[in-house]
């Protein structure tokens, strides 16, 4: 079972950049700006409290960003701005974890005709099951042996062709709910 720590660290998006950032781990994840005016548009708005994709927008510009942050579910709320990676294909690798080694997984791909945000219920996308490159399950590891992190997470995530992963987040739970292909 997970403790206390790496829940609260992989439960909040700002505390999983936090993390990164203090583990140099952050090359596997997009880079988290200070401040709107510090963000590179466009770029990812998350609230850091909300999941399946609830939360989460793509602002074109520092006007549309703002607008954005004024309105709900993110006016009052803490966010995050993160650079928009591209993408076409979003995994999402589901884990057992003893100590932050993976002892267990499977992979699913989400694939989009065009870059999207994934969000629960996504009729957009084609579901089907994946295989993971070595080096992204040593990857993934690498970010959770620093928490020593036990017990069943998922990453959203995605990955080039020669296996560059990009990290979007770590849920410390199994995932959501879908029909297997």
């Amino acid at each position: 079972m997970p403790t206390l720590g790496p829940l609260e660290i992989l439960g909040n998006k700002r505390r999983f950049t936090e993390y990164v950032e203090e583990h140099a781990l952050g090359h596997w994840c997009p880079t988290t700006y200070k401040s709107i005016e510090d963000a590179l548009f466009p770029c990812v708005i998350k609230r850091t409290d909300l999941n399946g994709g609830h939360g989460v927008e793509v602002a074109a510009s520092r006007e549309e960003a703002g607008q954005l942050l004024e309105s709900e579910p993110f006016a009052g709320h803490p966010c995050i701005l993160q650079k928009e990676e591209p993408f076409t294909v979003e995994y999402v690798v589901h884990c057992v974890c003893r100590q932050g080694c993976l002892v267990w997984h499977t992979v699913y791909a989400f694939d989009f005709e065009k870059q999207h945000i994934r969000k629960a219920g996504s009729p957009q996308c084609t579901l089907r099951r994946a295989t993971a490159p070595s080096s992204v399950l040593r990857d993934l590891e690498a970010l959770l042996l620093p928490l020593a992190y036990s017990g069943p997470c998922n990453a959203d995530c995605t990955w080039d062709a020669e296996g560059r992963l990009v990290v979007f987040e770590i849920n410390p739970r199994m995932g959501g709910q879908f029909n297997e292909p």
